[in-house]
């Protein structure tokens, strides 16, 4: 789920096993098919409800973003070829072989506001990956301990919760706390869904079913497509202390 280069550091340890008792995924199908077929109606009515997730799921998509490129940098870590050096450290990522099976777990040292030091005082991200005839299992999933990415300025941001990355759907889901900056740390959940064109997909779940949200991925959209139980609206958009706009579908217009 690259969106841009952050410049987190990567300290990564990885233990594979194949003569353990692997650990038992999260069922997370439901979760994903959800992304596929919207069971919720688009409505006048409901329409204040849905501009509202938008706002705020807007508003921690900085943090999303860079919680999923640090989970990116862990499952590249297992899946592709290189070296990454820093501070004396080396990781040597080897591809899957074809006929390997095991599983592994990962642990990310995360950066805080010190990319280039290896602290784990910053604390760390640890996953779990099912590996099968050379190729990862979905999903990846694991928590994060007191992890401090960065946020703007000289501030962090500090997680802690249960994330899982379905790889080939593109879907991030993160549940638990987060701290900003000096503030105590609040509850955090957060959802998300990268597709090949550059975009992201939320969803927004209402009391009638949920409905699927998509926009090019920038922090202040200027469209934004709905896609309902009945097909997708067009939607232009009007971002600033609040948002207003119009969409449109074959079944008709709605306004917010």
């Amino acid at each position: 789920m690259r969106r841009a280069t952050l410049g987190l550091a990567l300290a990564l340890t990885a233990c594979v096993h194949d003569d353990e008792r692997a650990p038992t995924p999260p069922d997370v199908r439901a979760i994903v098919e959800a992304y596929e077929r919207p069971t919720a109606p688009l409505t006048q009515e409901n329409a204040p409800q849905v501009i509202d997730a938008l706002q705020r799921t807007l508003a921690d998509l900085r943090t999303a973003l860079t919680l999923a490129d640090a989970v990116d940098d862990i499952v590249e870590s297992l899946t592709g070829a290189a070296e990454a050096r820093q501070d004396g450290l080396v990781v040597r990522r080897q591809a899957l072989s074809a006929d390997f099976d095991g599983w592994a777990r990962l642990e990310y040292v995360c950066p805080g506001q010190a990319p280039d030091l290896v602290d784990r005082r910053q604390g760390t991200i640890e996953l779990f990956a099912l590996l099968a005839d050379g190729g990862l299992q979905q999903p990846v999933w694991g928590e994060a301990r007191g992890c401090a990415l960065p946020d703007s300025g000289d501030a962090v941001l500090r997680l802690d919760g249960d994330v899982f990355y379905e790889v080939s759907a593109g879907v991030l889901s993160f549940t638990g706390s987060l701290a900003q900056g000096a503030e105590a740390a609040a509850p955090f959940r957060i959802e998300l869904q990268a597709i090949e064109t550059g975009g992201l997909r939320h969803r927004v779940v209402l009391p009638e079913g949920h409905l699927i949200l998509g926009w090019d991925g920038a922090a202040a959209p200027d469209a934004l497509t709905i896609d309902d139980a009945n097909g997708r609206w067009s939607c232009g958009l009007s971002v600033g202390a609040s948002i207003s706009g119009r969409c449109t579908s074959p079944d008709g217009e709605v306004s917010f």
